[in-house]
């Protein structure tokens, strides 16, 4: 059962990474590979299943569930977007910005808070 649940965590990394038209080159690349991988096993367990009203973590941990992100502020993998450059003091003309992609939601901080990569 647990060998089942790795295959269907890998392969929904997979189908995040093909989603995100990522080369052959990035999806072999470790770090995404892995962000990925957490980030569907995070999906797997926080979204319900078919003709079930709540999710697998809804249903292990009961009343103590507390949700890590709001509904609302799931994004798409490998989305790309604007990550805020936070010297103290940026020139006039420097980026104020840096492009980077979404791999991943940071469960350790607050809800709304992403993983970037740049690649």
């Amino acid at each position: 059962m647990i060998e089942r649940g790795f295959a269907i965590r890998l392969e929904k990394a997979k189908v995040l990474m093909k989603n995100a038209n990522l080369n052959v080159a990035s999806q072999s690349n470790k770090i995404i590979l892995m962000e990925a991988i957490k980030t569907a096993a995070f999906l797997y367990d926080e979204c319900p299943k078919k003709n079930k009203l709540q999710s697998p973590n809804e249903l292990w941990y009961g009343l103590d569930y507390k949700q890590r992100v709001k509904p609302q502020q799931y994004i798409q993998f490998g989305r790309i977007g604007l990550v805020t450059n936070k010297r103290t003091y940026v020139k006039k003309n420097e980026n104020k910005a840096i492009v980077m992609m979404m791999v991943g939601y940071a469960l350790d901080s607050h809800s709304g808070t992403y993983h970037f990569y740049n690649r």
